[in-house]
């Protein structure tokens, strides 16, 4: 999203009162006056103390109640009364009084870093660290430039220098961004505010819609995206590196708070919701009443944030998949929402509807004509975000991931002789955006594994769309395919 864009959110936004929002509020405060009754110098202090400390506002999947009181317990700090207010704070987490994430104390991500000696040099980290814990005492006062923050900032063109990472600095980064929140004329004063705003604007659709689709063509990306967004929605961030954001897709499967299915034209609502099914006990055949994955994804919602990836959502029939439960995905009729609407499940006769923290991505691919059109029932219930073949990825492939130049200038070439083919031949009722064959097959390690891609990939399916009508039919178009190279 553009910078206007983001001002015209921040705008619509309420305050955030800190009490009600998240217990570091009131814990770190508590903390930082039970430490100032001390004569720290009389302590043994190392850097294991400070992190139990900053660990205190941390609130990922690293940093639970039970690791803070160790971080703690562990440290040469006083433990009793800082015990106590955990303990405290922790009950009142459960019991629903803030309303930040369920059973989870704490705002911030970074739970990997430390301030011993070694990892304190990445850029930005003390700067970063300290902003976090000073903001959990003075919200209104002190803003949150982590790298989260420093992203957002940057998105909405305020001078935060992220080469500048020292205490110092944390005092002209104070400045801008009070300038402009000054010119902005926000309603709100808690700067949490702005550390929650979705840069990322597939994100945003998804918290405000609920349920999005990411159509594009064949390997656009739209699988890796679905993963992407997925990982951000729950952790508020995501890794950049590819490998590290799998790893945590991966434990965020584990932890069922991610599910993934594909649709085909064979799938069912005994499949998908709830349903009798068949079981071999003893060589005798009984029948028993089993979950499908969206009633486990509802039931793990209740408690989380639960992303549902279904990959070709098109090429399911829809009526006969959700069947009633269609209606109950609108926000307004979810669990809690002021039209909420409960059902009776048919087999099991459970009362049931869908929890306000269940999110679904799907996946469509636009070139696919044997499906028809998409189910206007799911349109209506659905965001469409188009996810376009991108030559910039393709670049960056090769300057970043895999620095081939030569399988750099051969692959862009390519790819623009095809988009350049597609633009001229492509039939009228269809859009070039939606059969542009994706930035991902012009992405190879050799030379003979692109040129395999070009030959037993990109080939047939460009002769695919001749066949199918979808580029025009031409006498010397076929050809022109057949005889596509590198050269």
């Amino acid at each position: 999203m553009d910078k206007e864009q983001l001002i015209k959110i921040l705008k619509t936004k309420k305050d955030i009162i800190p009490e009600e929002h998240d217990g570091v509020y009131i814990l770190i405060p508590k903390v930082v006056e039970e430490l100032s009754k001390i004569d720290l110098n009389s302590l043994d202090l190392d850097y294991t103390d400070l992190d139990a400390i900053y660990f205190l506002c941390i609130g990922t999947w690293q940093s639970t109640f039970d690791n803070k009181r160790e971080r703690i317990n562990k440290s040469h700090l006083p433990k009793g009364n800082i015990i106590k207010f955990i303990d405290e704070i922790e009950k009142e987490t459960n019991g629903g009084k803030f309303n930040n994430k369920k059973n989870t104390l704490g705002m911030f991500g970074t739970a990997k870093m430390t301030f011993s000696m070694k990892p304190i040099k990445m850029a930005g980290l003390k700067k970063g660290m300290l902003s976090q814990f000073l903001h959990c005492i003075k919200p209104n006062i002190f803003p949150i430039v982590n790298s989260r923050g420093r992203d957002i900032y940057d998105s909405l063109e305020v001078k935060i220098d992220k080469n500048k990472k020292e205490i110092s600095d944390y005092i002209t980064d104070i400045k801008n961004i009070n300038e402009f929140i000054k010119q902005n004329k926000f309603k709100f004063k808690n700067y949490r505010v702005i550390d929650l705003l979705d840069t990322d604007i597939n994100v945003y659709v998804i918290k405000q819609k609920k349920q999005i689709i990411l159509q594009g063509a064949p390997g656009t990306g739209k699988t890796y995206s679905s993963s992407e967004i997925a990982v951000k929605l729950i952790d508020e961030n995501a890794p950049s590196d590819r490998a590290e954001l799998m790893k945590r897709y991966k434990e965020l499967v584990n932890k069922e708070q991610i599910f993934f299915t594909t649709f085909h034209q064979s799938m069912d609502y005994e499949e998908f919701v709830e349903g009798i099914k068949p079981k071999t006990i003893n060589g005798n055949i009984t029948y028993e009443l089993e979950d499908g994955i969206f009633k486990k994804a509802c039931k793990s919602a209740e408690n989380n944030k639960v992303v549902l990836i279904i990959d070709e959502i098109n090429r399911g029939n829809i009526s006969k998949i959700f069947g009633e439960l269609i209606t109950l995905l609108e926000v307004d009729k979810r669990k809690g929402r002021e039209n909420e609407i409960e059902v009776i499940l048919p087999y099991s006769k459970e009362k049931f509807s869908v929890p306000d923290n269940l999110y679904i991505i799907g996946t469509m691919n636009t070139a696919d004509r044997s499906i028809g059109y998409i189910d206007y029932a799911l349109r209506r219930r659905f965001a469409f975000i188009s996810i376009k073949a991108d030559k910039f990825a393709i670049e960056n492939y090769y300057d970043n991931i895999n620095k081939n130049s030569d399988c750099k200038d051969k692959a862009i070439n390519l790819f623009d002789d095809i988009k350049n083919l597609i633009d001229k031949n492509i039939n009228e009722e269809f859009e070039s955006d939606d059969i542009m064959i994706g930035h991902s097959y012009f992405m190879a390690q050799i030379f003979e594994e692109l040129q395999n891609k070009l030959e037993y990939e990109i080939k047939p399916l460009l002769l695919e769309y001749f066949k199918d009508g979808i580029l025009k039919s031409n006498k010397d178009l076929k050809d022109t395919i057949n005889n596509l190279n590198y050269e």
